[in-house]
């Protein structure tokens, strides 16, 4: 993990690789298979939408290179997870914003250039 990341969430799901944790950080979507480790991690900008198809199941959609992948993820209640991750979402753009206005305020102000005349 890097400086300042938190684990928000840490929830067993299955996908097509098996047992998986599903980790929401205030940075990433992390998915990690019980066997075969690390298998998809995502930053917040990157997920273009997570919501649930039916109760026991999610769909994960997201950018990458210009294209468009998805996944299906199974979890007993599929509602918590979506509000969850749309409430961490929120969290990380309310950051983006805040971390905006920071750098913002911390910009010099311009300096008026003067055309000088040289003899």
């Amino acid at each position: 993990m890097s400086h300042g990341e938190q684990i928000r969430e840490k929830i067993p799901v299955q996908t097509k690789f098996g047992n998986c944790i599903l980790y929401f950080t205030n940075f990433v979507v992390t998915l990690e298979s019980v066997t075969k480790g690390l298998v998809l991690e995502l930053d917040h900008e990157s997920v273009l939408s997570f919501h649930p198809v039916d109760k026991k199941s999610l769909k994960l959609t997201w950018s990458e290179n210009n294209s468009i992948y998805e996944m299906i993820i199974n979890y007993e209640k599929s509602d918590d997870i979506a509000n969850k991750f749309k409430e961490i979402q929120n969290d990380h753009m309310d950051s983006l914003r805040i971390a905006g206005i920071k750098i913002k305020e911390k910009m010099p102000k311009q300096v008026e250039m003067k055309k000088i005349r040289v003899h």
